[in-house]
């Protein structure tokens, strides 16, 4: 798995599969928007800004200082790196390594 992350919009529609033959939503196509709105739906107001706007914190990192900042839950696309094929010149720095 790729590890770049990317931080998915209000538009963005996300399918998932089913976790222990369970949807994590009520459908297995949902908008990043409708999971915020569920969020709002299923948690109680401390939960729910969690997502939305964050909430006040200070972190400390080894060998720094606390910082001061929010600490919001977001939903994240990570992206499968994609399967390549070996190009030709490969191919043959393959075929003379004997690989």
């Amino acid at each position: 798995m790729n590890s770049k992350l990317e931080f998915l919009t209000q538009d963005d529609v996300i399918t998932v599969d089913k976790v222990d033959g369970v949807y994590i939503m009520a459908q297995s196509t949902f908008r990043h928007q409708d999971w915020i709105a569920n969020a709002e739906g299923s948690c109680g107001d401390e939960e729910y800004t969690l997502y939305t706007e964050g909430i006040r914190c200070e972190m400390l990192r080894p060998g720094q200082p606390w910082q001061k900042g929010k600490l919001k839950l977001v939903l994240a696309f990570c992206p499968d790196e994609p399967e390549t094929e070996l190009n030709d010149l490969d191919k043959i720095r393959q075929f003379q390594l004997g690989e």
